[in-house]
């Protein structure tokens, strides 16, 4: 069934995957576009999880897909810190512990 919140997770789906590999093809070592294809990536899979959400009609299918649309979300905060930790001049010193307290959670 695709109605209009269905075509927007997919459009939205479909513009972070090229949007992501745009930005990877540009230069995948860097950390900034690193951590934003990941950000992406999760974007991504929360998108198309929820489509599988709003989409199975199984009981066991909407248990399990909300299930994974919870697993993914997850997993956006650390990326998004990861991302926007990519842009401060002092990352060096804190990284290591930093994002050992934040993947504890």
């Amino acid at each position: 069934m695709l109605d209009f919140s269905n075509n927007i997770l997919l459009t939205i789906a479909f513009l972070n995957a090229i949007l992501g590999f745009l930005i990877l093809r540009r230069n995948w070592k860097d950390a900034v576009n690193f951590s934003y294809l990941l950000l992406t990536v999760t974007i991504v899979l929360w998108s198309l999880s929820l489509f599988l959400f709003r989409v199975v009609t199984a009981p066991e299918a909407i248990l399990s897909s909300g299930r994974l649309v919870y697993s993914v979300a997850a997993f956006l905060p650390f990326f998004f810190f990861l991302f926007v930790f990519s842009f401060a001049p002092f990352h060096s010193r804190y990284k290591k512990g930093t994002f050992i307290l934040l993947a504890i959670p």
